[in-house]
C-alpha cells in the first residue's frame, strides 16, 4: 500500500473535512475552532453547566493541537488516544460511560492517567480542569442525594413514631425500597452508596415495625412485648449518629412505658432496695451480709413466696460485684472485666442488674472506676457524665477518639462498647440498646494494619486489609480515609 504525503495545505483541508465530520460545529482554517460537543455518553451523563464547559474546551483544545501538529499531534510512539481523533473521541466515550455506569472513580483514573501522558502542557491543564470539574460535579450530586436520603430517614422515624395500624407504614417502605431502586449501582465504599444501604436498613427495621403493630392490633401482648424488646435491642447502627440516638431514646421510652415490672416490689424488696441505694463499691461484701440476714426479718416472714425467691437471686449479681472489686484492688481488672460484662452473665442475672436500679448502679460505678485501667487511656478519657451508663460513657469516648483521629484508641473502646451491650432479655429498659454498629473495633484494627503493610510497601496486602475494614463497618471518618488510600493504591 502507497504513502501519499500531501502538501500542508492540502493537508489542513483534509484535517478540516475529518474535523467537520467528529464535530459538526468546527469550521476550519478560518477563523477561531469552535466545537459543540455531540451527545455521546460522556456529554449525556453530565449534566452541569460546569462540567459541560470543560468538556467543551477539553474537546477544543485537542482539535487545535491536532491541526496545529498537522493531524499526527504526538508522533507514533504516543498512546493510541493521541494519535488520532478516533482515538481520542473514543477515549472520551468511554470515560463518558463509565460516568454513566456510577463507576466515577475509574473514569478519573483514566482522566489522570491521559493527563500524564498528554503531548502538550495545554492539554495537561485541559484535563486537569476536566478532572476537577468532575469532581465538584460528584460533590454536588452527593451532597443533593446524602440531603435526600438523610430528609427520608429522619420522615421515616417520625411516619413510624406516629404509626397505629400497620397500613399506616406502607407508604413509608415503598419510599425507602425506591432509594434502592434510585441509586441501585452506586457501590458500597462511597458516601451515597452508605447511605443507600442505611436507607435499606432502615426500611428492614420499618417492617419489623409494622410486624410490632400487626401483632399489637391483634392483640398478641406477649409477641408485641418481644417485638418491641428487638425494636429497642436492634436500631440499625449505619443509621445517621442523630436519628439513631432519637430512635433509641424513642424506643427506650415506648418499651418502658409498655411493659409490666418485672418484679412486683412489696415490704421485703424494699428493704433490700434502701440496702442497695446506701451501698458503696468499698462496702459491698456488708451489703451482701445485710441482704441475707433481711430472710429472718420481719419483713420476710409475712412476704410471698415469689418475693422470697426474688430476694435470694439477688445474691448472685452482688456476690460478682463483691468479687470483681476485689480483683480490681489486686490489679486484676481483665478478670474482673469478666465476671461482669453482660455476655458472661446468666441470663436471669442480667435481667436482675438492669431492673435492680441499685444494682445497675454498682455496676455502672464499677466500670466508671476500671474503665482506664481495662483500656490503657487513663491521661486521655473524659469523666462520665450525670446520669450516664457504663455502656454510653463507653461508646462516647469511643465517638471522641473517632471524632480526634485517635484510631488506636478507638479500637480499644469499641471493642469494649461492644463487650458492654446489654442482651436482648433485658427487658426492664434501663439500659440502651447498641450505640456502635457492626464491628468497628476490627474494622480499625484492619485499617491500622493496611497502614502497617503500606509502610512496608505491600500494596496489595494494605489494599486487601483496607477492602476488610471496610466490610467490617468502619465508622464514617474512617470510611473516607481508606477510601481515600485506596484510590492512591489503585493509581
Amino acid at each position: 500500500m502507497k504513502t501519499y504525503r500531501l502538501p500542508r495545505p492540502a493537508k489542513n483541508i483534509v484535517v478540516a473535512a475529518l474535523l467537520a465530520l467528529i464535530f459538526p460545529a468546527a469550521r476550519l482554517p478560518a477563523g477561531p475552532v469552535t466545537i459543540e460537543p455531540t451527545p455521546t455518553a460522556s456529554a449525556e451523563a453530565t449534566k452541569t453547566p460546569a462540567l459541560a464547559d470543560a468538556l467543551k474546551n477539553l474537546r477544543e483544545g485537542y482539535a487545535k493541537a491536532f491541526v496545529a501538529a498537522g493531524g499526527n499531534l504526538a508522533g507514533s510512539g504516543s498512546s493510541y488516544e493521541w494519535r488520532s481523533l478516533d482515538g481520542f473521541t473514543q477515549a472520551l466515550d468511554n470515560i463518558g460511560q463509565m460516568m454513566a455506569n456510577n463507576s466515577p472513580d475509574e473514569a478519573l483514573r483514566q482522566l489522570r492517567r491521559l493527563a500524564r501522558t498528554a503531548p502538550t502542557p495545554e492539554m495537561t491543564t485541559l484535563l486537569e480542569n476536566y478532572v476537577a470539574a468532575i469532581d465538584a460535579d460528584l460533590k454536588t450530586r452527593e451532597a443533593d442525594a446524602l440531603k435526600r436520603i438523610n430528609a427520608l430517614l429522619d420522615a421515616s422515624f417520625d411516619a413510624l413514631a406516629a404509626a397505629r395500624k400497620p397500613e399506616d407504614i406502607n407508604p413509608t417502605l415503598e419510599q425507602l425500597a425506591g432509594v434502592g431502586i434510585d441509586y441501585e449501582n452506586v457501590r458500597y465504599n462511597t458516601v451515597v452508596g452508605r447511605a443507600r444501604n442505611a436507607a435499606a436498613n432502615m426500611h428492614g427495621y420499618a417492617v419489623r415495625w409494622q410486624n410490632y403493630l400487626v401483632q399489637k392490633n391483634i392483640p398478641d401482648d406477649a409477641s408485641a412485648r418481644q417485638s418491641l424488646e428487638s425494636l429497642a435491642n436492634n436500631v440499625p447502627g449505619e443509621l445517621p449518629p442523630a436519628l439513631r440516638v432519637r430512635i433509641v431514646k424513642h424506643m427506650t421510652a415506648l418499651r418502658n412505658a409498655s411493659q409490666p415490672a418485672a418484679v412486683r416490689r412489696g415490704a421485703l424488696l424494699a428493704k433490700a432496695d434502701e440496702l442497695f441505694a446506701a451501698a458503696t463499691l468499698d462496702t459491698l461484701e456488708q451489703t451482701a451480709d445485710d441482704l441475707r440476714a433481711l430472710e429472718t426479718s420481719p419483713e420476710a416472714k409475712t412476704a410471698r413466696s415469689g418475693e422470697k425467691n426474688a430476694l435470694t437471686r439477688l445474691y448472685e449479681p452482688l456476690d460478682r460485684l463483691a468479687a470483681a472489686t476485689r480483683y480490681f484492688k489486686e490489679d486484676r481488672a481483665p478478670a474482673a472485666h469478666e465476671l461482669l460484662r453482660p455476655a458472661a452473665l446468666p441470663s436471669a442475672t442480667r435481667l436482675l442488674i438492669a431492673c435492680t436500679p441499685g444494682l445497675e448502679r454498682l455496676w455502672d460505678a464499677w466500670y466508671f472506676k476500671a474503665v482506664p485501667k481495662l483500656t490503657g487511656l487513663a491521661d486521655r478519657l473524659t469523666p462520665p457524665r450525670d446520669n450516664e451508663h457504663a455502656q454510653t460513657y463507653v461508646a462516647r469516648l469511643y465517638d471522641e477518639a473517632v471524632d480526634a483521629g485517635h484510631w488506636p484508641d478507638a479500637a480499644v473502646l469499641a471493642q469494649l462498647e461492644r463487650d458492654l451491650r446489654p442482651g436482648g432479655d433485658c427487658t426492664c429498659g434501663q439500659r440502651q440498646a447498641a450505640t456502635v454498629g457492626k464491628n468497628p473495633a476490627a474494622a480499625i484494627e484492619a485499617f491500622l494494619q493496611g497502614q502497617l503493610l503500606e509502610k512496608a510497601r505491600q500494596p496489595k496486602a494494605a489494599a486487601a486489609a483496607y477492602q476488610d475494614a471496610l466490610r467490617q463497618g468502619a465508622p464514617s471518618k474512617l470510611e473516607d480515609l481508606i477510601i481515600e488510600r485506596l484510590k492512591t493504591l489503585n493509581e
